[in-house]
């Protein structure tokens, strides 16, 4: 009998062991939304067919700053990046909302780029927020102030940045801060006046980033949801 319980024990144990390390040390976490219009795509993969699902990027465009210097949004390649909108005809000014949600940003996150889109431009200053300036070092190349673009604002707001989907649709405020991942992916949507979007912005940008960090291999994924995250913690 203990001679047939070492034969049965030596038969499963490797398998067991190979399970353990293969299986058991794949970690589930959850990884941010991504909004915009997906194309499922057919791929061969270890001799099989599986799909692969294809995430609305942002187009390439060109576009003019403030300061009548050229922009290409090439120049945003494997950066996380903020992009807002500003209609000049309803404020003589940056919102002091879309100032603070920024500012907040840059405090956690000073690697960020930030890009502000402003409607109905006639050639007026536009002055850079005192309170970024006075508080935190910001670098000038870190937050442009786009005035003009090729192809034209309307068109970046309403098929770029804001485009709707059947099941993913954009927040009703079209004044949210977009936040935009290495791949020029749209990852989340954040309303300046409100409080709670400042918080989860900042969370989400550090939420992003370990998502970097992550190695395929051994993480699986499922969408956002912070209430299942903590069970695998």
């Amino acid at each position: 009998m203990k001679k047939k319980l070492v034969v049965v024990a030596l038969l499963l144990l490797p398998p067991l062991i190979f399970y353990f390390f293969v299986f058991g040390g794949v970690q589930y976490v959850s990884r941010l939304p991504f909004y915009g219009p997906r194309k499922i795509e057919e791929k061969a993969w270890h001799g099989r067919t599986i799909q692969d699902t294809l995430y609305f990027e942002i187009p390439a465009f060109s576009a003019m700053l403030n300061d009548s210097s050229q922009f290409v949004s090439d120049s945003l390649d494997g950066r996380i990046y903020l992009a807002s909108f500003v209609d000049l005809a309803l404020l003589n000014d940056v919102p002091k909302e879309l100032t603070y949600m920024i500012f907040e940003a840059f405090k956690e996150h000073n690697d960020l780029q930030v890009i502000t889109y402003f409607f109905h431009y006639e050639g007026q200053t536009i002055s850079r927020p005192k309170q970024l300036s006075a508080q935190f070092p910001v670098d000038e190349s870190q937050w442009k102030y786009i005035v003009n673009a090729e192809p034209c604002m309307q068109t970046l707001h309403d098929e770029y940045y804001f485009v709707h989907d059947e099941d993913v649709k954009v927040p009703k405020d079209p004044f949210s801060v977009v936040l935009i991942d290495k791949e020029k992916r749209i990852r989340g949507y954040y309303n300046p006046i409100m409080a709670q979007d400042v918080k989860q912005l900042k969370e989400e940008i550090t939420h992003l980033k370990k998502e970097y960090g992550l190695n395929y291999k051994t993480h699986k994924y499922f969408e956002y949801d912070k209430s299942i995250e903590q069970k695998f913690k």
